[in-house]
């Protein structure tokens, strides 16, 4: 079974699910919405020194177990509960955190590849700080947005403005999509190894100061297009049989 997890309405993960159905058969493929994981669901989940094993049953009565899985694509943010909803605060964020922590431990005990992979920062891939981020993008080439902290009143990072809505480029694997140049190719596949992200939206903008072209951020959930999803479908299953 090869997996696609994401949050309801992400229609580039619908997109990847039809390119791995088209490879080894919709029969081999589940799509599963982030609610449909959470809610009325039952997980057997246990932890040992030779590893985790994990069994879900969903509320559609589909099961999902670890050692079964061949690939996984994850595209979550967090963990939904939306049957805390009318909870406590204190209770539904207690909740939340901890239906994170039990997918942490799920994905990061599974022995399939997974797209992107689990970090302690992160669901698929490590959430940075924005000068975090900057540092790493300058050490693989990139020319990032100056920052600067406003201590007054109300602290805040001030970004270097932009002067247009920014561009992304793709990295999936060893193929990277819409770079202008071989140095942002190049840069970009970099950044994306050093995140531990396979699949990563690269994202460019021109300085509204000048005419430099400027990292500004990522996205580990990047929109693929048909392309981009036949790339991750290559990363999880290989060719079309």
């Amino acid at each position: 079974m090869v997996l696609v997890l994401a949050h309801t309405g992400d229609a580039e993960a619908e997109l990847l699910a039809r390119e791995l159905g088209r490879r080894v058969g919709g029969d081999a493929v589940a799509l599963v919405w982030a609610e449909e994981l959470l809610l009325g669901s039952s997980f057997n989940h246990s932890v040992s020194e030779v590893g985790a094993m994990t069994e879900i049953e969903l509320a559609s009565g589909q099961r999902l177990v670890s050692g079964e899985l061949e690939g996984v694509a994850c595209r979550l943010t967090h963990a939904p509960v939306p049957h805390f909803e009318r909870a406590a605060e204190a209770d539904r964020r207690y909740a939340a955190i901890e239906a994170h922590a039990l997918l942490i431990s799920w994905l990061a005990g599974l022995h399939c590849a997974v797209v992107n992979p689990v970090t302690s920062r992160g669901l698929s891939g490590p959430s940075l700080e924005p000068p975090e981020l900057l540092s790493l993008a300058a050490a693989c080439g990139l020319r990032g947005r100056r920052l600067r902290l406003d201590s007054r009143a109300d602290p805040q990072l001030l970004q270097e403005p932009l002067a247009e809505e920014p561009r992304m480029v793709l990295v999936a694997g060893e193929m990277v999509f819409d770079a202008l140049t071989t140095d942002e190719s190049v840069a970009c596949a970099e950044l994306a190894h050093r995140l531990g992200c396979p699949v990563l939206g690269v994202q460019f903008a021109t300085s509204a100061e000048s005419d430099d072209q400027l990292f500004c951020g990522v996205d580990p959930l990047p929109r693929l297009g048909p392309e981009g999803a036949m790339a991750v479908a290559d990363l999880m299953v290989g060719a079309p049989v």
